[in-house]
């Protein structure tokens, strides 16, 4: 097996099982030893994933939400779909919030993303929910079989959205 981190090592097989890891006696390791740390050399990768155009999927660092991440201009670390659009489209105006057309939340295509205000951005959210699936969520969180993040990536919306509707602040008339 090749090396995950894209240097084209071949890698070692196991020597024990380790679970953290997922390593498997006898199984090839996903990395070479001590490449598990190396950044991607490729930032995305197009790929088709049902929109119009095809998305650039980021390859390094993700959020537990599934966004990238990476560092702007300044140094600071950001959202990297943030960091594409203002690229392409320039300064994202205060109060504004970027919303993928694409669905895809690792896409970093700046084409795949547009401008809205808050209340506009989680009505799109809200518009791809069910009562059934505010229901099935809500079951969900208060027995302790998910969190937040985990619904979120669930049903694909912002954690935000889920943490109003679990705490009965959004879809108030759904019982």
């Amino acid at each position: 097996m090749l090396c995950a981190c894209g240097c084209g090592q071949e890698t070692s097989l196991a020597k024990s099982n380790a679970t953290k890891p997922g390593y498997v006696k006898g199984q090839p390791m996903r990395y070479v030893v001590g490449h598990n740390g190396r950044k991607s050399f490729v930032e995305y990768v197009v790929e088709d994933r049902g929109y119009e155009t095809p998305c650039w999927i980021w390859q390094k660092a993700l959020t537990t939400a599934g966004y990238g991440t990476m560092y702007d201009e300044n140094g600071k670390t950001a959202y990297a779909h943030i960091v594409f659009h203002r690229r392409k489209h320039g300064p994202i105006p205060k109060g504004a919030q970027l919303h993928h057309v694409c669905g895809v939340r690792s896409c970093v295509n700046p084409d795949h993303t547009v401008r809205k205000t808050a209340a506009t951005h989680s009505q799109a959210d809200r518009a791809k929910l069910t009562a059934d699936d505010v229901r099935e969520a809500r079951a969900l969180f208060d027995t302790g079989q998910m969190r937040v993040t985990e619904l979120a990536r669930k049903y694909d919306v912002s954690s935000g959205t889920i943490s109003r509707i679990v705490r009965r602040l959004q879809w108030r008339n759904v019982v």
